[in-house]
């Protein structure tokens, strides 16, 4: 969960360290080297990739993207 808990708010402050309270403590949290999955709107990917944050799509619906930082393995 990145910036806004919202109705998470109970969740992130009994396990502060599950929720990155701003977009640049998620990009460096997805630039660690640990494998990572995230859901995030389309705008925010668009924003990502114009910062030059590596994604690679693994699904996309109107609402939602679900992008993982390592590329997918070969069949």
């Amino acid at each position: 969960m990145v910036e806004l808990p919202d109705e998470l708010e109970f969740g992130t402050q009994q396990e502060p360290h599950k929720w990155l309270p701003s977009l640049a403590s998620f990009e460096a949290a997805w630039s660690s080297g640990r494998h990572a999955l995230a859901i995030m709107t389309p705008e925010t990917q668009a924003l990502l990739r114009e910062r030059g944050v590596p994604m690679f799509p693994l699904a996309q619906g109107a609402r939602r993207v679900v992008v993982a930082n390592f590329p997918k393995a070969s069949p």
